[in-house]
This record gives C-alpha cells, structure tokens and sequence, in this order.
C-alpha cells in the first residue's frame, strides 16, 4: 500500500514540473532537422525541433522535451525545451569530430491513466567529412607491362582523420598521364584517355585504370589533389615483357654464313634479340634453342629482350641449321645457319665404284659405267672442298682379247665438292661380240690404272672391266662425306644386279594365229568388233618383242588356213599384215595350229624359245578336234566324211600326213550319174591318233613348242576349255578366257612375259671383317668395327626385278639380326639365291667405328661368289674417315646468380651502411653490379652506388659500403642489379626488410 503511494506522488512531481501531458491521452513524438547534412568538426549547429501533438493531431502546447544524443559524435543544447502554442520545442546540435550519423532523441512523459510513462522520437542526424585533408592510402604496381592496364587505387582524410567519401557528394579528381608515345591513358568509361576526371567512390577510395604505353618506358601520372593534400607524381616503368611478335639472331665470328674452324676449340657467340608487336624489347621471354645435329638449350632474354648463347667446339666440318623458337608463341622463331670449316687440307684417298665394271659391249652406258672419286682432307678427316684434282688413265692391258672400243676418262679435271669429293666418270673398254670371230671369249677381261694427282700428292687405283656373264656390284657408305667420329655408326650400302650378258634372255621364235572366222565381224563384252580388239592385243604383243632378237610369224584362220607372215624379226610388215586381216568363213581351228608348228619346225631356231599363241572366238568347226579324239579321217575325194562348217565337231578330225596314227583302208562306191556307172573311192581312218602327234598338243610339245590358247568373246563349252586346257597342260602354255578386248590384251601382255626366259646364276655374299685396312695397314676388325642391329636399319635385304614390264619384288624387304654371324668369325654371311637379269638384290648393315684413321670399309677377305663358287667379283675400295671421339658441339648458356642480400652489422645506421650478398657467374666476361635503394616501398629504385666489374674467378661473397648521410631520415629498402656481357642479368632485394636511417622514425605514408 506504502508503494502505490510513493509511485503515485513521483508522477504528479514530474508532471507537475516537466509540463507533462495529462488526462491518460498518449502524444505522438517527431523529430526534425534544419538540415540533411552536418560537417564534422563545424562551430555552427544545426537546429533540430520535437514536435509534440496529440492522438487528434493537435499541437500540445506547455510539453516539457528532453534533447540526447552519442556525445562522442556531438552535443545538444539545450537538453531540455517546452513546446510552444505550435507544440515545437527546439534545441542546437553540434558535430563533433567524428563523421557518419548522429541519432538525436526527443522524450516527452505523460500520464498514462494514473501512471508515469514516457514517448519518443528520433532524427538520424547525417554528418559529413571535414574537407580533404591527408592522403590516407595509396595502392598500385610500378612496373606494368606496355600495352596493358594496372590499377591505382588511393584514400583521403580529413584532419579529424575520417576517410573522404562520397556519401554526401563525391569529390573528383583529376589524372593525366605523359608516355613515350602518348597512348597511355586513363579508362573514362568508354576509352582511354590521358586526361579524365574521376570521382571517389561510396567506399572512399578512388580507382583509376590505366593503360600503359605501347613503347617501353616511363609513364608519369599526375593526380591533382585538393589543397593542402599535396598532387601526386607517380611513375609506372612499362616493361617489355610481353610475347615476342620476332626474333633475330647476330652470330660471332660473322660471314656468310658465320664460320669458324672445325679445330675442337673455336665456337660462336650467338646473340638473340626478341621484340614485341611494338618494336619493344621483349624482356623475361624462354626460347628453346635447338640445332639439326641433336643439341638443345633453352635461355631467357634480359631487360633490354636479348638472350645469349655459344655453340661449339666442333672437330668435324660442316653447317649446321640452328632454330630459335618462342616458348610463348611457337610460330615466332629464328633459324641461322653456321659452318665449321675445315682447316688446312693435307691428304687424298682415291676410290672407284665399280672398279670391276662390264665392259662397254655388255653395258654400251654413253655417260662412263664407273665413278672415280679423289676425296682431299684436312688433318681431322674433314672434307675439304674448292680443291683441283687432275686424272689420269695409265697404260691399258686387254691381254690377248679383241677390243672395239678404247677406254678412257670422260673428264681429266675435277674440283672437290662439299663433300672433298672430286669427280670424274670412267667408260671401259668393249670387246667384239661376234662370236664367229677367232678372237671373240665370253671372259674378256681389261684393267688400267687411273691417276690422280692433287698438289704432290699422287694416288693410283686400278680398274677392270670383263665382258662377264653374271653380276656387277657396287656400294656406298652413309653418311656420303665418308667422315664420322669413334663410337658413331656408319651405314653400308651394297647392291648386286643381274646385268651380265649371260643373264640377257633368251630369243624368242613366236607364232601368232588369228581367227578370222564370220562370227570376228561381232562385238566383244567391251563393245568393239572383236577382229579390232584381237589386232589390238596382238600388236601390243608384237611391240613387246625385241627385234634384236626375237622374230614373230602369222598365221589366220577361218574356212581355210593362211600362212600370212613367215618368222621375221620385221615387225612392221607383221603389223601390217594383220592390220589388213578380214573376218569370213568357218573356224579351222586344228589347221591354224598345225601350220603354226609347222612353220617353227621349218623357220625356228636352236636356241630359241618357241611358242604359238593362239586365239579364237567360237567353237571348231572344221578340220575338227585339235586332240585328234575320236575317228581321224584321211578323204581325199571328200566321199566318207564332210566337216559342216557351222557346228562343233568333237570326236572327229582331219587326218595329217607324217604325224602318226594307224589308218584303216575303207572303199566306198558311189553312182556317177555322168558317167552312169558306180566308181570305187578309197579313204582311210584313224582310231589311235590322239596318243600320237595329230594331237596338236603332242605335236607342238615334241618340236619344243610350247601352245597358249586364247577363247575370247564367247561362252566356250565344256568339251572347248578342256581340249584347250589339254593343249596348254601338254605344252607348259596356260590357257585364258577373255570375255572382252582390255581383258584380251592383258593375256597376251602375260604371255610376252612368261616368253622371256631369263637365265639366273645362284650366288652367296661373303663380307669378312677379320682384318681391316686402317692408314694402309691391317688390323683386327673387331678393334674396328662392331656390328649393330637396329630393326629397319640392320641388316635390310631386299631384292627386285624391274624391266620394261614394270617392277616385281623377288625378295620383300624386311631386317635379320645378324649379331650371332658377327660374332662367330666378324663376318656377314649371305645367301642371296638366284639373281635373273634385270634382278637387283641390296643390302644394308650398320657399323659401330670403334678406331680413328682413314678405313677400308671391305676386308681383304670379302668376296661375291657365284656359279657355283667358279666365279667371283672384288669389292670395291670403300674409304671412311674416321676422327677421335668427340662429342657434337654443345650450346653454352651461362649462368648468372645474385642471392642473400643483407645488411652486414647492427645498431643504428646514420652515417654509412654496409650491404652484403653473394654473387654466382660462370661466364667468359665481366659481370657489373650496381646497388639501388627505394624510399617508397620498391615502387621506384635510385641508384646508389656500382661496383667495378668483376671476373668469373672473382665470384662469391660481395660486400658495398654505402655513404647515407645524404639520406632524408627514414625506412628504405635496397636492391642489387647484375648484369654480364653475355646479356644475362640477375636482380635481389630486402623485400619487407627495410633498413631504418637516421632516426628511422620519420613519418611516412605507407605505399601497397
């Protein structure tokens, strides 16, 4: 009961005294301001009012307020107001010193129905920054690469320290940019441009992008600031570093190309210089260098876009391509190419390939059978070319053989080419061919000495050339300038063809019989008139033949037989015999074929090839069957069996005089209505004639003769492909069937070829590697040489015919593994078989030189054997120059470090500091070291102090004594720059290890 009583007498007090509102009626408090905006730190308020009216939205006239608000933001005054007749009490607020936003609170109290209770209402007073005082922050990268954008970001304050921003306004500011070539510039919004006006942003910093200038350099950006903030001046260094768009190389010692001795100390100096779209130096960029001999370095570029290398020693002669290529955008590269040149030369080896040769008669070559070859070195081994070389052919000796032909050189002086190699082509001698001739031999033999002759220096090499029956042979060695290092590989080419006179063909005695028959006058499967199309594959045919030696006859056929042309090596005539030929009358076919044979019993040669070709387009319908099957009939007066002309007849045949057969005399009487009396006609049969030669396939096969029958242009019956398929069989032929003329043409293509009987000569290889000539001395080939199998490589052995008819494969190329040979006895062993004219049979092994010297590659006691092991060919003299063991000239990239810079003591620094790091160099030059400091965090380096230049040997531990006494009191930083003559470069910093100078604590913006 005491408490409701205290409760109630404190309310009617503060009503009493604060003017309260009475009578239980709840007011409505709002709170204004003058003004939106307040400046901080502002001596001049703003007045904010509390108006205060009732629940029908009368003004309440006598209402005590009471003002508060965060005094740490500002003040009110007064704290307490009455509101007038209009119901507004008003009070003063002044900022402090902070910005942002003050909420100021108006409290009114009431009754509430017999208890205290109070409203309010609040304003949120917004105060704005003091003007621009102080750079607060400032953030952005010194270097940027040209032609691209970076960032400048920076804040101000105001002197209360409240960040300028831009919630009341924003302030703006103006950027402008100088550049090397004036296309730096600031983004505005749509574009860069160099001078543009940016605002700050609602975070208070303000943001600039800018773009760098194409053209390496300095782009310095002003900003204007407001006073008293001093305008800024920072430098963006542009840096070359982007991709490059060329590379160009200079190469020392120079020339055209750049050369230096192939001596095994000399090298070159090759400087790359890489440049962007711009033409700028394209600095911090990786090449990958590599030469077309294997070697392969990769280098970076400096500053100023250059990077460089070396390239040798090299002991062995020749160029070498070179290629730059960009990592960064491989379609960019640089090749160069340089030689090593050989030094003086001092020595010639002289070789021949072939040096035994077919004599002119067998292989009648206009342009010489042999090369002989003078190579001039210098005393490495290398190739010496420009070199004049005069040669000469000694005294001929042909023995007791007839000549016909003089041997001689097609040239006498020759100058040694890029491989040392001088030039000249050797023809041999022929001798007669006609073998009538008493001083004819199938084994003529000649040999001459040729001579060359470079400064005095003199070299012999004797030459023979054979009228021989089989195989000629020559080799090469890869690679072509003969020259290699101990411990490289060489690879030995050898190839034999079968070219000798022994091997040409034999002749060839050819009939051709041609149906002529009625039914040749109708079309083939083709559409062409079937006597077109058999002249057409017939002539083909012909044009096949040699006439130097083959002959061909013709013989047609229809009702009766014509022998059209005799055996004739005048092919001509032939053609135009059957080019005149006319399609009638029956089919004779048994007759076609027996005056064929006839005709090579009668005109064919011994020592010949014989055979009839024959072709018809429809069955046998007179003289009957070419077997002799069934009943043979020898009828002179045609009165016990006629032939129809028009239908196949199978079992019987016409009865040939002087072929064999038992005939049976047979009468027959027949009633002569002129006469008018019966008269007696005689005729005789044969039962037995097809085991005997009216077999026309037993006839032709007894003469040697071999038959290739021909159907064409029709559908033959059973009875007609086995007799023709007999006819073949008994004579080692073969029979076709040819629906069309292409079809036609291809048999008698077949034929032509199966027709050139070729003799072959079985031969072995045996290439003996037990002593070899180095230096002109023998030595254990297995000091030597070592053979090597590689799968494709060694050993190949492949073989092939090729002549006018195209090319067949005899032996498909594939490797064998001849380790196991090698290792038996040092020696290659091969059997090579039968090798046919035109036949080329080649082999190709790799060696492993394992000694230095000017080698014989072919033993004393490698032979080709053949016939049995009754004849033999030498090898030719096969020189290789082999040089000690070097390696290919490597590229040199060189090396340069800087590392672990440091200050070297302690305690305050205010007179001279002394910096230490260690330096790594392992070039030919010197290396430049120059110490940089930076006041504002590594934005921008000054130089302070270079140091003299220093040597490879002078490597290590580098100390600099510094003189700071000129230094402004404060924190810096320090770097050292490396540069050699080699266009290296290296650079090291403190990074945030900053040394403090003089006081070390002078105040300073903090740059990011």
């Amino acid at each position: 009961m005491g408490q409701i009583r205290y409760w109630t007498f404190l309310v009617a007090f503060l009503l009493l005294c604060t003017g309260a509102v009475a009578g239980g009626e709840v007011p409505q408090v709002v709170v204004t301001s003058a003004d939106e905006w307040v400046v901080t730190g502002s001596d001049n308020g703003t007045d904010v009012s509390a108006t205060v009216t009732g629940a029908n939205g009368n003004p309440l006239p006598e209402v005590g307020v009471t003002f508060s608000c965060d005094a740490a933001i500002g003040t009110l005054s007064p704290l307490t107001a009455t509101t007038g007749p209009d119901g507004t009490a008003t009070a003063i607020f002044t900022p402090g010193t902070a910005s942002g936003v003050a909420e100021i609170t108006a409290t009114v109290a009431y009754d509430n129905e017999g208890t205290p209770a109070e409203v309010s209402g609040s304003y949120e007073q917004k105060i704005d920054h003091a003007p621009p005082y102080r750079l607060r922050s400032l953030d952005y990268e010194s270097r940027v690469s040209v032609d691209t954008t970076t960032g400048i970001v920076f804040s101000l304050e105001d002197e209360y320290g409240n960040l300028v921003d831009a919630r009341r306004g924003a302030e703006s500011f103006r950027f402008s940019v100088g550049s090397p070539d004036g296309t730096a510039g600031f983004f505005d919004g749509s574009g860069y441009s160099d001078d543009v006006v940016l605002p700050v942003g609602a975070d208070g910093f303000v943001r600039a992008e800018l773009k760098a200038a194409c053209t390496a350099g300095e782009n310095v950006v002003y900003i204007d600031l407001p006073d008293p903030v001093a305008d800024l001046y920072l430098t963006f260094y542009g840096i070359g570093d982007g991709a490059p768009s060329s590379i160009t190389a200079s190469v020392s010692p120079g020339g055209t190309p750049p050369y230096c001795y192939a001596d095994g100390e000399s090298w070159f100096t090759i400087t790359y210089t890489m440049k962007d779209q711009y033409g700028n130096p394209a600095g911090n960029q990786n090449v990958t260098i590599t030469s077309d001999i294997g070697t392969k370095v990769k280098a970076t570029s400096n500053s100023e876009g250059q990077a460089q290398v070396t390239f040798g020693p090299r002991d062995m002669a020749g160029l070498v391509t070179i290629t730059a290529v960009s990592e960064e955008d491989p379609a960019v590269s640089c090749t160069t190419v340089v030689e090593f040149v050989h030094t003086a030369p001092t020595d010639m080896l002289l070789t021949a390939n072939p040096q035994t040769m077919p004599s002119y008669d067998v292989n009648p070559d206009p342009g010489g059978a042999a090369e002989v070859r003078a190579k001039v070195i210098d005393v490495k081994g290398n190739p010496v070319p420009g070199e004049t070389v005069t040669f000469s052919l000694g005294t001929v000796d042909t023995g007791s053989y007839k000549m016909t032909d003089t041997p001689g050189l097609l040239e006498t002086v020759a100058t040694t080419d890029e491989n040392g190699y001088a030039t000249v082509c050797f023809r041999p001698g022929g001798f007669t061919t006609d073998r009538d001739d008493p001083d004819y031999s199938s084994a003529a033999t000649g040999n001459g000495v040729v001579t060359a002759q470079w400064g005095e220096v003199t070299r012999e090499i004797a030459l023979k050339w054979v009228n021989f029956p089989y195989l000629s042979v020559s080799t090469r060695v890869d690679p072509e300038s003969g020259q290699v290092a101990v411990n490289e590989t060489i690879d030995v080419h050898l190839d034999l063809k079968g070219d000798g006179w022994a091997l040409q063909p034999e002749p060839i005695d050819v009939v051709l019989v041609i149906d002529k028959s009625g039914s040749m006058q109708w079309e083939d499967s083709s559409g062409q008139v079937r006597l077109v199309s058999a002249k057409n594959a017939a002539s083909s045919f012909i044009d096949a033949m040699d006439s130097r030696r083959d002959r061909v006859g013709l013989v047609s056929f229809s009702s009766s037989t014509t022998i059209e042309k005799g055996l004739t090596d005048d092919f001509s005539d032939v053609k135009y015999r059957l080019n005149h030929l006319d399609a009638r009358g029956a089919t004779q076919l048994r007759r076609g074929i027996y005056e064929a044979v006839r005709l090579l019993q009668e005109q064919g040669r011994d020592d010949a090839v014989k055979a009839v070709i024959v072709m018809t387009d429809g069955d046998w319908n007179y003289d009957g069957s070419p077997l002799a099957h069934g009943t043979g009939w020898k009828d002179p007066y045609n009165v016990a069996y006629r032939f129809s002309g028009n239908e196949l007849e199978a079992n019987d045949y016409r009865y040939y005089d002087g072929l064999g057969g038992t005939l049976e005399y047979n009468e027959r009487r027949i009633y002569s209505y002129w006469e008018r009396r019966w008269n007696t006609y005689p005729y005789w049969t044969c039962s037995d004639g097809e085991g005997t030669n009216q077999n026309m396939g037993l006839f032709s096969r007894d003469n040697g003769i071999k038959l290739y029958p021909i159907t064409f242009a029709y559908s033959p019956g059973q009875t007609v492909t086995g007799t023709m398929n007999e006819l073949a069989s008994l004579t080692g032929g073969f029979y076709e069937h040819a629906p069309g003329g292409d079809e036609l043409a291809g048999i008698y293509e077949r034929i032509a070829g199966e027709l050139k009987v070729e003799a072959g000569v079985d031969t072995s290889v045996d290439l003996s590697f037990k002593n070899v000539e180095v230096n002109g001395a023998s030595m254990p080939g297995d000091d030597v040489f070592e053979y090597v199998h590689a799968d494709g490589i060694s050993t190949v052995i492949e073989s092939w015919i090729e002549n006018e008819t195209g090319r067949a494969v005899v032996v498909p190329r594939h490797t064998e593994d001849q380790t196991a040979d090698w290792q038996d006895d040092q020696s290659l062993h091969f059997d090579v078989g039968t090798v046919k004219l035109g036949q080329t049979w080649t082999t190709s092994y790799r060696l492993k030189v394992k000694t230095e010297g000017n080698i014989n590659v072919f033993g004393p006691g490698s032979t080709i054997s053949f016939n049995g092991g009754a004849d033999h060919l030498e090898l030719p003299d096969t020189f290789i120059s082999a040089r000690p063991n070097s390696t290919d000239p490597a590229f040199g990239n060189v090396y340069l470090d800087v590392s672990n810079l440091h200050r070297v003591g302690t305690g305050p620094v205010t007179d001279f500091l002394t910096l230490g790091w260690d330096l790594d160099y392992n070039g030919t030059g010197t290396v430049t070291q120059e110490v940089k400091y930076s006041d504002d965090d590594g934005h921008s380096w000054t130089p302070i102090k270079t140091l003299s230049p220093c040597t490879a040997a002078e490597v290590g531990a580098q100390t600099a004594i510094l003189d700071v006494r000129d230094l402004p009191a404060g924190r810096y930083t320090f770097g050292v720059l490396a540069k050699c003559t080699e266009k290296k470069e290296d650079w090291v910093d403190l990074g945030d290890a900053g040394i403090a100078i003089g006081n070390g604590d002078a105040t300073k913006i903090r740059l990011e």
